[in-house]
């Protein structure tokens, strides 16, 4: 079960920078991954309402590679927030962001083996 977070000062104030635009009041850090979420290092999820829930796997606050997920998590956060609804309307993000990846599962060449 994903427990919620609260990131140390120093990693918020580099996002901030980063991410200047980005409402930092709707977003909900947690460790662990939720059932839908699979196995990936990071997952980002908007489930309607004024909720952006980003959960990794593994939260170390020091580390390189917490500081990395969490910031590339932030991009689809960014992403959620700029688009139609701004991720208030439940999986309205979804089709933008998964179009992108049709084409690498649906068009990929068969060759024989």
């Amino acid at each position: 079960m994903p427990l919620p977070i609260s990131l140390p000062a120093c990693l918020m104030d580099c996002y901030k920078v980063l991410y200047p635009n980005l409402n930092f009041s709707r977003i909900t850090f947690y460790e662990g991954m939720p059932a839908v979420a699979g196995s990936p290092k990071g997952f980002t999820m908007a489930p309607g309402g004024p909720d952006i829930n980003i959960y990794v796997r593994e939260y170390l606050p020091c580390s390189k590679d917490t500081f990395l997920t969490i910031a590339h998590e932030l991009v689809h956060a960014v992403q959620i927030q700029g688009m139609t609804g701004g991720g208030y309307i439940p999986g309205s993000w979804a089709p933008k962001t998964y179009s992108g990846t049709m084409p690498k599962f649906c068009c990929r060449r068969r060759t024989k083996s």
